[in-house]
């Protein structure tokens, strides 16, 4: 039970920042990013 919470709260971070660096590429992408 705990190992498998670790592992959901691991994967929820690895998703928030994946999202972030896909807002980050996006935003350069549309020249926004000086």
């Amino acid at each position: 039970m705990q190992r498998s919470l670790y592992d959901a709260q691991k994967g929820l971070v690895s998703t928030r920042l994946a999202k972030r660096a896909n807002q980050i590429s996006l935003f350069k992408i549309l020249g926004g990013g000086v």
